[in-house]
């Protein structure tokens, strides 16, 4: 199938070129996204050498604190684009304050090519020009050196240019693939994602940008935005403005879209170089402040000291942090490999070669079991975009695409009333089971089901079992059809001390599912327990 399915067409295009180099996957993916960091700390330099007027100290405190975050670190050997967007994220900003005109209409065309969030940037450099020519506008004699490269857009007109060409060529290959401007994992993304809870959202991002090793950055990172938000307010200028409006604009942006915080925040990580220059504008603004009121700071190179001890300090948090990272980075590994891959080489030595492998998650899967593959969740099948959520049509999109397999997380989808030919360990959470699909036989349990029976289960669990009967109740109504909730309906029925109930549940759990785990053990104690 050709398909727009790579949110990143860049990375995916350098992942291709690199498999002429070689053929081992982590090897290229580490060259990749290490080397990808390496840039990004360069252009860090150079950025933070405009922004702070080539203060030596803060622009390689700046490209120190970027290559040491931990998160980044993380990312760069976790075989994503997000380093690679960085880097060009981080080149847009040097070469828009810069003024250098081509150089910024190809970065930025290749941002776009990069991940869809550029679009979020392109949006915050616009509203930057706006507000400056407002400033001009309203105090015509007020003129911001600093910021003459956003007042100033004449140089912009050829970069457009460039930058519209690239994007047009990429607009253009979606829309011969998929139909649409975006890649289809974007709007398979945000489909799947709508209806996420969002309550807590801003709480994580918070904990995010506070917690552990950010904790004082997060402080002087604060000083900065409200001496911006400040000059908003006065209608100055800000050099700082871009940086603080695309950490803002991005945390809405997801807030509204995908309001999830995992992988260690991927998708919030691009945030992380502009808040690091926050933190260091903070602590610039800092120093200027003591450099006014306090005799002390105006020594000779106190003030330098001082700060380049602060910033120390931070690296020493950041340093301290990234020896916890790794143990948490391996353990994502093993989560992966005892999942995904495990379960994609299985499928490589015991499924025949015309197997059709349907599954929500298609990375690993696909890549490792070497088998046809039909996407679940859309993202490389545009046609199940809008049918997500809805189990009907679901297993028509099975049907019509010929799928004789299934390989599923149970907490993804719960499939039910046969036995999994495969199953990753039960005792770690997120099972994943391998199915044959049988369009008569293969029976998905509705979310909210699935989610009630676990509830209910726990309850049995610590003896509340009047309060599960409830629940199971309350499932049973959602998917009377399945083995699994009579079961459980019948073991509650049992622990309330109603024999025929659980004599009537456990009949229909065999019926509907004969194997069933346990159920002729059940029915035989229930027998004996008539006897008695």
């Amino acid at each position: 199938m050709n398909t727009a399915g790579s949110t990143s067409p860049l990375y995916t295009l350098l992942l291709t070129v690199g498999f002429f180099f070689t053929s081992n996957e982590m090897i290229l993916s580490y060259v990749l996204g290490i080397g990808a960091l390496v840039l990004a700390v360069f252009m860090m330099y150079k950025l933070a050498s405009v922004l702070f007027k080539n203060n030596f100290i803060l622009a390689t405190s700046a490209s120190l604190l970027l290559i040491i975050e931990p998160r980044l670190q993380w990312m760069a050997i976790s075989g994503m684009e997000t380093t690679l967007f960085i880097a060009l994220l981080l080149g847009v900003l040097y070469f828009f304050y810069s003024k250098k005109s081509f150089p910024f209409g190809i970065t930025s065309g290749l941002l776009l090519w990069t991940r869809p969030d550029a679009v979020i940037l392109f949006a915050v450099i616009a509203a930057a020009i706006f507000y400056e020519f407002k400033i001009q506008k309203h105090t015509p004699t007020q003129k911001d050196l600093t910021t003459s490269s956003v007042a100033d857009i004449v140089w912009i007109k050829k970069s457009v240019f460039y930058a519209f060409a690239i994007a047009a060529v990429y607009f253009a290959l979606n829309m011969y693939l998929s139909g649409s401007l975006f890649p289809n994992t974007f709007a398979a993304k945000l489909n799947y994602y709508s209806s996420s809870i969002k309550s807590n959202y801003p709480q994580n991002v918070f904990r995010f940008l506070t917690n552990g090793h950010l904790l004082i950055p997060s402080v002087f990172a604060l000083i900065s935005i409200l001496s911006i938000i400040w000059d908003m307010v006065k209608r100055r200028s800000s050099i700082m403005l871009i940086p603080f409006l695309w950490s803002l604009f991005l945390f809405l942006a997801y807030w509204k879209s995908i309001p999830l915080l995992y992988q260690n925040g991927r998708y919030l990580v691009p945030l992380l170089p502009c808040f690091l220059l926050l933190s260091l504008d903070g602590l610039r603004r800092t120093n200027d402040f003591c450099l006014h009121w306090f005799h002390l700071f105006r020594k000779p190179h106190v003030s330098e000291i001082i700060m380049s001890l602060i910033v120390g300090a931070f690296a020493i948090q950041f340093g301290i942090n990234t020896l916890h990272t790794k143990y948490e980075y391996a353990e994502m590994c093993r989560y992966i490999n005892n999942r995904q891959v495990k379960t994609a080489l299985w499928m490589r030595d015991n499924l025949p070669q015309n197997a059709v492998i349907a599954t929500h998650d298609i990375g690993a899967i696909a890549f490792y079991s070497n088998r046809r593959i039909v996407d679940m969740v859309g993202l490389v099948s545009p046609e199940m975009i809008n049918n997500i959520g809805s189990i009907d049509l679901l297993m028509k999109f099975l049907v019509r695409n010929q799928a004789t397999h299934l390989a599923v997380l149970r907490d993804w989808f719960e499939i039910v009333n046969m036995k999994p030919l495969f199953q990753t360990d039960p005792l770690h959470p997120e099972i994943m089971e391998v199915f044959p699909f049988s369009p008569e036989r293969t029976h998905f349990t509705p979310q909210k089901a699935a989610y009630l029976n676990d509830r209910g289960e726990y309850l049995l669990s610590l003896g509340n079992a009047s309060y599960a009967m409830m629940i199971f109740k309350q499932s049973l109504l959602l998917d009377p059809q399945s083995a699994r909730t009579n079961f459980l309906f019948g073991k509650t029925a049992l622990a309330l001390g109603d024999l025929k109930m659980a004599q009537e549940e456990f009949i229909i759990t065999s019926q509907l599912q004969p194997d069933f785990p346990g159920i002729k053990e059940q029915l035989a104690a229930l027998e004996k327990m008539k006897v008695r």
